[in-house]
C-alpha cells in the first residue's frame, strides 16, 4: 500500500506537466489522508479557483483511494519524530499516518520524504 500525497493530488487537478502521471496514481489506487484533502482543497482554491477545488475534493472521496482519517495518535507521534527529521509538521503527520497505516512508500515530488524509513517514488 502506498500513501499519495497532496502535491500530487494537486497536480491532477489541474492542467500542468504532472497532470496525467499523477491522475494515473490515482488511478492505480493508493492511500490519502483527510489532512491531504484538506491541503489539496486549500492548495487549489489558491492557485486554481474554490470550483476546481471543490470539484476535485469531492472527485477524489468518490475516487478508488482509500481514506485515512488523521487521529490525535499521528498528532502525537508526528510531535515524537520532530527532531528526528526536518520535515515540516503537516509532512510530518503524512508520514505518521503512512506507517500507522502499514504504507510500504510515499508517491510524492516532496524531496523532504527522502532518506526516511519509507522510500519516495515519484509518478
Amino acid at each position: 500500500m502506498r500513501l499519495i500525497d497532496s502535491n500530487i493530488l494537486v497536480l491532477a487537478s489541474y492542467a500542468n506537466e504532472q497532470q496525467d502521471a499523477c491522475q494515473n496514481v490515482i488511478c492505480e489506487g493508493g492511500t490519502i489522508s483527510t489532512l491531504a484533502l484538506a491541503e489539496t482543497f486549500t492548495v487549489l482554491e489558491r492557485v486554481v479557483s474554490r470550483s476546481v477545488a471543490q470539484d476535485a475534493v469531492a472527485a477524489y472521496l468518490r475516487s478508488n483511494v482509500t481514506i485515512l482519517d488523521v487521529k490525535v495518535s499521528h498528532v502525537f507521534d508526528a510531535i515524537k519524530r520532530a527532531k528526528k527529521t526536518g520535515l515540516k509538521f503537516f509532512d510530518l503527520i503524512h508520514y505518521t499516518t503512512a506507517i500507522t497505516a502499514g504504507c510500504t512508500e510515499i508517491v510524492s515530488y516532496d524531496k523532504d520524504f527522502d532518506g526516511l524509513e519509507l522510500p519516495r517514488i515519484e509518478p
